[in-house]
């Protein structure tokens, strides 16, 4: 019928945002800050699932540490959609 009530759309699908190494080599760490413990080094071209963003900016990332963190600063990491 006409007088039906409009269907609002459908909320688009949430991407998944992945970190992507651009910077020749970096330390994926256990802390969101230079501090932490290295866990192992990611390459240009690897890249990471985003987990979240701490509060430093640090991009928390999945691998199979329990909780693992790169640098986001741009010379070394770009975010894009997965």
């Amino acid at each position: 019928r006409d007088d039906d009530p409009p269907v609002p759309p459908e909320p688009p699908e949430p991407t998944e945002k992945v970190v992507r190494v651009v910077g020749g080599s970096v330390r994926v760490r256990d802390k969101d800050n230079v501090s932490g413990k290295r866990l192992f080094t990611a390459h240009r071209g690897d890249e990471f699932l985003l987990i979240d963003v701490a509060p430093s900016g640090w991009y928390k990332i999945e691998t199979d540490y329990p909780e693992a963190y790169i640098t986001n600063k741009k010379r070394y990491t770009v975010l894009k959609d997965g």
